[in-house]
């Protein structure tokens, strides 16, 4: 399968692309660039962050309200970038008009139907969860009438760019996921075992910091890895913790919905919700196997995928029923499978020297798509996803679900 091949100068480590499908950001330890995929070859916008630490997920707002914004970890922190600070981009008027609601009600958590300030934070506690319906305070280290900031590395400020940082993790962030539902609402979770649940709506405008609270309990489990929420059930998310998945309603506080214990012999890395049927979930896992849950059958395994390698990321398609999976070492390329058969694959991407780091889908109109790759051959790959692939993959019986 040919791929349009572009050669990258940073040492890019996480990847995310907007919601129109025209750009995607790197990033890197010096920053964010922004590169327009229509114009592959053109040097990318660079937002400069000089940091130590690696930047180990990137992730854009998937919503046109909030499109200007991106969410990078940095260690124990989760940093919200605010691309356009002056408007003068005008980012959303360019985007497609499907999104959420423009006006949000008060989001579960919030007292007396008012959303919880950073000194009062909703927070419910357990033993393996936390979740806490955190609202940061603004973090603005410059004024908003600054010019517009899309100019060359050497120019920019340090974090100027940086409008608000999260700060309640006591350990590394692992992952965070962004809500599907609303567009100031987002999940994290780390290595301290914990997952906070944060809203961005309520913030002070004059104030600067990061909210750092101390509440919840440490869980005596191993480290939360990864964390979504459901795309079409919008109270509810699922974390993985060593072997284990949970769900969680976050109208119900700290109780899981439904616990899946020892999922996978292994580590689980990653999981990904249907977006089919809202109670079908897949986790993937360092013992080389992916696997389809039904949350309401726990003690059942729907389907697995054995592969040969240890598998970093699994996620499902947004064409038919199909599933891509990544390997975390020894094999370069990416795979995908149909739903009603797990055995052999339906294609490979063939064609990175080195293992791939992140994938993500861009959606280019008219069913149109084509899968965005990056990988430590320091080379970011545009697959053309062939109409007869996507017919292959799409199953018409889903795990045994008509």
């Amino acid at each position: 399968m040919d791929a349009t091949v572009i050669p990258l100068q940073e040492l890019v480590t996480s990847l995310s692309i907007n919601p129109n499908g025209n750009q995607v950001v790197l990033a890197a330890k010096r920053g964010l660039f922004l590169l327009d995929l229509t114009k592959p070859f053109v040097p990318p916008i660079a937002f400069k962050h000089n940091t130590k630490w690696e930047v180990t997920d990137v992730v854009w707002n998937p919503h046109r309200e909030h499109a200007n914004w991106i969410a990078s970890t940095s260690n124990q922190k989760v940093l919200i970038w605010n691309i356009d600070p002056t408007g003068s981009m005008n980012v959303a008027s360019a985007l497609p008009t499907h999104s959420s609601s423009a006006v949000a009600p008060p989001y579960p958590g919030s007292s007396n139907g008012s959303t919880p300030t950073p000194s009062t934070p909703a927070t419910h506690s357990s033993k393996s969860f936390r979740t806490s319906i955190n609202t940061p305070e603004n973090h603005r280290l410059n004024n908003l009438s600054r010019p517009n900031p899309l100019i060359s590395t050497a120019s920019i400020t340090q974090h100027q760019n940086v409008e608000i940082v999260l700060h309640n993790h006591k350990r590394a962030v692992s992952d965070f996921h962004w809500s599907p539902f609303r567009s100031e609402v987002i999940a994290t979770c780390g290595y301290d075992n914990f997952v906070h649940v944060w809203d961005l709506r309520a913030r002070s405008g004059s104030s600067s910091g990061s909210t750092n609270s101390d509440e919840g309990i440490h869980g005596e489990s191993a480290g939360a890895t990864a964390v979504k929420w459901n795309r079409l059930s919008e109270f509810v998310l699922a974390s993985s913790h060593d072997t284990d998945l949970r769900v969680w309603d976050i109208r119900y506080g700290s109780k899981e919905v439904a616990l899946i214990s020892a999922a996978h012999m292994t580590k689980i890395y990653g999981i990904d919700w249907s977006p089919r049927n809202v109670d079908e979930i897949i986790t993937c896992s360092q013992d080389q196997c992916v696997k389809f849950w039904n949350i309401n059958e726990t003690r059942k395994c729907d389907g697995t995928i054995v592969t040969s390698t240890p598998v970093w990321r699994a996620r499902f398609t947004p064409f038919g029923n199909g599933i891509v999976t990544m390997p975390l070492r020894k094999e370069f390329d990416l795979t995908m499978w149909a739903a009603d058969n797990l055995i052999d694959p339906v294609t490979a991407f063939t064609g990175h020297t080195d293992v791939v780091k992140e994938f993500v889908w861009r959606n280019c109109g008219d069913n149109d798509y084509q899968l965005v790759t990056f990988s430590k051959d320091q080379t970011l790959r545009l697959w053309p996803i062939d109409k007869k692939v996507q017919i292959v993959s799409d199953a018409t019986c889903f795990w045994g679900f008509l």
